[in-house]
């Protein structure tokens, strides 16, 4: 069973200016798939806004529906196309409706759907697309940047289907995957090494070992105070996981496992246990 997790948080630029936020995220679960996404508004694009609303819902509803097609496609470019032309349409019947061009709604997109062991993966543009696999976090899809410094690929654009990126398999170690908008990348992804924040790992954990409400106001805590704080940009996160062999058991962890978890800092053992005592009484756990 794959549980998610959603946050986003408006940056400090659109809060001032009293916009909206550009991010938005989407989960479904329909016919044995699960799926999640993540699209950030191009900020020159005047309603990316519901663009990317549209962006995300489609992808979700598109990747549950058809994942069996897609993931028999005989090959990358076909399933990069099939995706980019549904999602493009989409969007373009979106614009009509506000009588506006389909670029004036230009997001990126990310997306990731799972059947059991099997996974499809699907990014257009800058973020992150981040996995663990027995216990080792590593990024299955870096940022994707435009012909010049600081422009990206949007999924409205021409070369959308010839820039984005698919992947498919399957992996029985899989425990989770963290799609992650560029305005998250300077807390949480490391360019030069390709590597992500170890915090990601806790937030998977998060997921499997407390009730669905708390553990996504454990990540909205933590995208506003130590992720936005760090950026002017919007910030979203959207996770998926499962239970694996180095997590998903509150009671194969360990005292200091369980306290390194929930950012339990002392090293005194009484004092750890107390503050554990009361994780439980707050959490049921």
């Amino acid at each position: 069973m794959w549980n998610t997790l959603m946050a986003a948080c408006t940056g400090r630029g659109h809060r001032l200016r009293q916009q909206p936020g550009q991010d938005r995220t989407a989960r479904r679960t329909e016919y044995g798939v699960t799926a999640i996404a993540l699209a950030d508004g191009a900020g020159s694009a005047p309603l990316s806004h519901l663009g990317a609303e549209c962006a995300v819902q489609t992808a979700c509803r598109l990747l549950c529906r058809d994942f069996e097609t897609l993931y028999t496609s005989p090959t990358p470019q076909a399933m990069r196309q099939w995706i980019v032309e549904q999602i493009q349409e989409a969007i373009a019947e979106k614009a009509a409706l506000y009588r506006a061009e389909p670029s004036e709604l230009a997001c990126t997109l990310l997306a990731v759907a799972v059947c059991g062991d099997r996974y499809l993966l699907f990014h257009v543009g800058d973020g992150v697309i981040a996995y663990q696999k027995a216990g080792k976090l590593l990024v299955a899809s870096r940022p994707c940047n435009g012909e010049f410094t600081n422009t990206t690929v949007f999924v409205t654009s021409r070369s959308a289907a010839q820039t984005a990126r698919v992947l498919k398999g399957t992996q029985a170690a899989l425990e989770g995957f963290v799609l992650m908008s560029d305005g998250c990348e300077q807390a949480l992804y490391h360019k030069r090494t390709a590597s992500v924040a170890p915090l990601l790992g806790h937030v998977l954990q998060w997921s499997e070992l407390l009730r669905p409400a708390v553990s996504e106001d454990m990540l909205h805590t933590v995208l506003e105070q130590h992720i936005a704080a760090r950026t002017t940009d919007d910030c979203s996160l959207a996770v998926m996981s499962r239970a694996g062999e180095h997590f998903g058991r509150w009671d194969r962890l360990t005292p200091r496992e369980q306290s390194r978890i929930f950012g339990v800092a002392t090293q005194n053992r009484n004092r750890r246990r107390r503050a554990l005592r009361r994780i439980r009484k707050q959490w049921g756990r």
